[in-house]
């Protein structure tokens, strides 16, 4: 979970495990230092947007760009991510949901998209 300014204020078990930290090493870091710089702008600039003042409520889902999660020394490792934008009274949060991308099931998604040729129908 984050809060402005898109700084970790929250992470589960999972995600440290993924991350190969913990929560006092990973608290307060800025979500730019914890994504790789082959990380798409196209994902970088709507998490921003989500913090700004008056700025957008709306969920990113199954993000088709490549994220590169970093981790602290120096690691990084491919991941789907989905977040949404919450509103408390003490002001606006992201939750990001995180989770290790497999290329073998990259492959079996990637198949599932695909339509049938009328010898597999």
């Amino acid at each position: 979970m984050t809060a402005p300014p898109a700084q970790v204020v929250y992470a589960n078990r999972k995600a440290l495990q993924l991350y190969r930290t913990t929560l006092d090493e990973i608290y307060g870091i800025p979500m730019r230092d914890l994504t790789t710089a082959e990380t798409p702008e196209a994902i970088r600039e709507p998490c921003r947007e989500m913090f700004e003042p008056g700025g957008p409520d709306f969920e990113l889902h199954g993000i088709d760009s490549p994220y590169y999660a970093l981790r602290r020394d120096g690691s990084n490792f491919r991941a789907i991510i989905k977040a949404e934008k919450f509103v408390s009274p003490t002001g606006p949060f992201v939750t990001v949901a995180l989770h290790e991308f497999m290329d073998d099931a990259h492959a079996v998604l990637d198949s599932l998209s695909k339509p049938l040729e009328p010898s597999e129908a």
